[in-house]
């Protein structure tokens, strides 16, 4: 047995002849990160995103975005941010505020974050005077407290280590799968 590659390297690998098991882990649930990087060669992936982060909408006090309960501790920030796949008005962004909560920016209020750059104070005061703006209105397409945002991780390894157990649902049966790394033996 010969065994190695990865998941950027698999059609590679496949071509030579020399791998009878190919490694590639990335590519049975694909991340922001693997999708922006595209398929060897320039074409399009042949693996479809089927690893997402349920998010819940807990405020929506703001003109400018509304609070999820998904932070550094639902998705790991060491690759780009995660991707919003539904849920969301299309062009919203994702962007974590810690470890407990994220916040979803509506794409016509995105320019007002934008413009305060990195500060955290200039962040502040971006969203202190949208919301103060009177001809601003809220978004009607926002997500409302209770609603559900859909999230594609950025980095899939790293975020799947922050979680017990995946839920599999092959869109007829559900199942939950342990992620072993995670399990505590022997207490």
């Amino acid at each position: 047995m010969v065994t190695g590659g990865g998941t950027g390297t698999h059609a590679f690998d496949l071509a030579s002849g020399v791998f009878t098991e190919l490694q590639a882990g990335s590519y049975g649930v694909m991340d922001v990160e693997y999708d922006v990087c595209g398929a060897p060669g320039g074409g399009d992936w042949p693996f479809e995103p089927s690893l997402f982060i349920a998010a819940s909408v807990v405020s929506a006090r703001h003109k400018s975005h509304v609070v999820v309960d998904a932070g550094f501790k639902a998705v790991s920030m060491d690759g780009p941010p995660a991707r919003i796949v539904a849920g969301a008005a299309p062009g919203s962004l994702w962007r974590p505020m810690g470890d407990e909560h994220g916040m979803i920016a509506h794409p016509a209020l995105i320019d007002v974050l934008k413009a305060a750059g990195r500060d955290p104070l200039g962040f502040d005061r971006a969203v202190s005077a949208a919301d103060a703006d009177p001809a601003r209105a809220f978004p009607a397409d926002a997500p409302a407290v209770g609603d559900i945002v859909w999230l594609q991780p950025g980095h899939c390894d790293p975020t799947i280590n922050l979680y017990d157990a995946l839920h599999v649902w092959d869109g007829e049966t559900l199942e939950r799968w342990a992620v072993d790394g995670r399990r505590v033996t022997g207490a």
